[in-house]
This record gives structure tokens, C-alpha cells and sequence, in this order.
């Protein structure tokens, strides 16, 4: 969903908004191959204790969620505004 205040010509916001919703857009249309879920979900499916998420896609895109609790928050919040171009 976009917000119609982000795309306004007036706002400060809207370049870095529409820049932020294409880089998202790519990521969708790049993520993770659908039988790689398929093949965790197998691999899942035996076990008997299992985690309550998994990370599943191109370590491009989870290489911050994994490493996230060993950065101070300006780091994690500059590669993430870097990551959208923002």
C-alpha cells in the first residue's frame, strides 16, 4: 500500500519513499526460490521440535536479521537505510 502523503509533490518524503518502494519491489521479484521452501517445510515436517520462524531467502536480504543483535542500532539503522536508498 502506498500513502498518497509520501507520493504528494510536496512532501519530503517522496523520493525517498518511491526509491524505498522500488528497491522492495525488486527484492520481491528476486526473492527466495519457492522450492527452497519446499524443501525446508520437508525437512521440517519429521522433526519433532522445530523453531517458531526460519530465515529463508538470498543472504543478500537476510544477512541483517541474522547479524541484527551484534550491531549498535545507528549501524543497523545506516545499512538498512542504505539497503532501500534512503
Amino acid at each position: 500500500m502506498r500513502s498518497a502523503a509520501a507520493q504528494s509533490p510536496e512532501s519530503p518524503y517522496g523520493s525517498r519513499f518511491l526509491r524505498a518502494v522500488g528497491v522492495a519491489e525488486t527484492d520481491e521479484r528476486n526473492g527466495a526460490d519457492p522450492r527452497d521452501l519446499a524443501r525446508l517445510v520437508t525437512r521440517l515436517i519429521d522433526q519433532a521440535a522445530v523453531r517458531p520462524r526460519y530465515l529463508l531467502g538470498p543472504r543478500s536480504q537476510t544477512f541483517l536479521t541474522r547479524v541484527r543483535w551484534l550491531l549498535p542500532d545507528r549501524w543497523f539503522e545506516r545499512l538498512l537505510m542504505s539497503h532501500y536508498r534512503v
